[in-house]
């Protein structure tokens, strides 16, 4: 078991993390490739785990992290036959896109839905509010007033 209550892991002060055949099982289990997308620091680390972790990947984050699609499509070709991503860039815009590997080792990567980017607040409906919930109070103590 993953140990987790509300999505907060409940057993840390008795164990530390997962151990490499526990991920490894669930992993399995669920036929999930992991790609360990990662910085030059750590890339030997992440080398020796994929080495025990089947049909994993481990490739080097760029320094603004432009290179997150590529790293998947040059991933080896052992991926489902179509693979569903989602991927926050660094303007936190979400864009979602598909992936497939054929029988000869082409990569088709599809984008799914236009990248969903946050927008700000509307600041004049805000104010506007603030400012009718401001007039109503008054006015109603007004009327407690003269009615008192």
């Amino acid at each position: 078991k993953c140990h987790l209550h509300d999505n907060m892991y409940t057993m840390s002060h008795y164990y530390d993390y997962p151990s490499i055949a526990h991920l490894v099982q669930k992993l399995s289990e669920n036929n999930i490739q992991t790609i360990f997308v990662v910085t030059l620091d750590f890339q030997p680390v992440y080398q020796e785990l994929k080495n025990l972790i089947p049909k994993s990947a481990v490739g080097t984050l760029s320094a603004n992290s432009s290179n997150v699609i590529q790293l998947i499509i040059d991933s080896p070709g052992q991926a489902d036959p179509i693979t569903h991503c989602k991927e926050k860039d660094p303007d936190d815009c979400w864009f979602y896109f598909t992936y497939s590997v054929n029988s000869r080792n082409e990569v088709n990567v599809t984008v799914v839905k236009e990248p969903e980017c946050q927008n700000a607040p509307d600041i004049i409906p805000i104010v506007a509010g603030v400012v009718a919930g401001i007039v109503l109070i008054g006015l109603a103590l007004l009327l407690i007033w003269k009615l008192l």
